[in-house]
């Protein structure tokens, strides 16, 4: 609605799709089609059932990771021949830092992640934002990390503004508006890991190519948020 009303030349359609089921995404890809060619996807899913390890059984894999990778490589195989301007997927950075209770969803979002890497040997756009924790209503609220702030949030217009400096971007990024060094108050055992290593302290990070984009009102130093190129 608010898409609609900030865009009126834009046309906004809404359809009821179960994404993990072929029929369902090639009856969706031809609606969509018939209407004009596709340029972009923006696969966005998301969904917890957090359980200690120990405790998880198929079903918390299986409601977490089917609409979020199983989704997205089943797109991908659909989408194998038409030529996209983009397709971003919403990852977390879970996958790459770790949550406890949270090993489902930290696969899923890893193999959405190993999505970058596979589409980039084939050639073909892909881009896997690894995304920390948003503000308002998103899966982190109510959270330790959040509700302690341990970490900072990314208020929606920011991400907004983000997506749209990344947009062009292929790969894999990790985007954490806070010094990875603070997680070391929540999470001593990280402190080792090569990554904390190299970044430890740093707002900014910019490295192998990574971005350090200034957007106003985040809450990190300067108003400006670390991208990381994961390889």
């Amino acid at each position: 609605q608010q898409l609609a009303k900030s865009h009126p030349q834009v046309e906004v359609r809404y359809s009821v799709c179960d994404l993990t089921q072929v029929a369902e995404i090639r009856a969706l890809l031809s609606e969509v089609q018939a209407s004009g060619a596709l340029r972009g996807v923006v696969h966005a899913a998301g969904g917890l059932d957090d359980s200690p390890i120990v405790k998880m059984e198929p079903r918390h894999f299986e409601d977490v990771v089917g609409p979020k990778s199983m989704a997205a490589y089943r797109l991908d195989r659909e989408l194998a021949d038409v030529p996209l301007d983009f397709f971003v997927a919403f990852s977390s950075a879970a996958a790459v830092l770790g949550s406890p209770g949270q090993g489902n969803y930290c696969a899923a979002n890893a193999q959405l992640d190993g999505l970058a890497r596979q589409r980039a040997k084939e050639s073909r756009p892909y881009l896997s934002i690894a995304w920390g924790a948003w503000s308002g209503d998103g899966l982190a609220r109510g959270s330790r990390l959040t509700e302690s702030r341990l970490i900072d949030t990314i208020a929606p217009q920011v991400g907004r503004e983000l997506i749209k400096h990344l947009l062009g971007e292929t790969g894999h990024v990790l985007v954490f508006p806070t010094a990875l060094a603070a997680l070391a108050q929540f999470y001593p055992s990280h402190s080792g890991l090569g990554l904390f290593r190299e970044v430890a302290g740093a707002a900014i990070v910019s490295t192998r190519g990574g971005l350090g984009l200034a957007i106003p009102g985040l809450g990190a130093p300067g108003g400006r948020v670390g991208v990381l190129a994961v390889e």
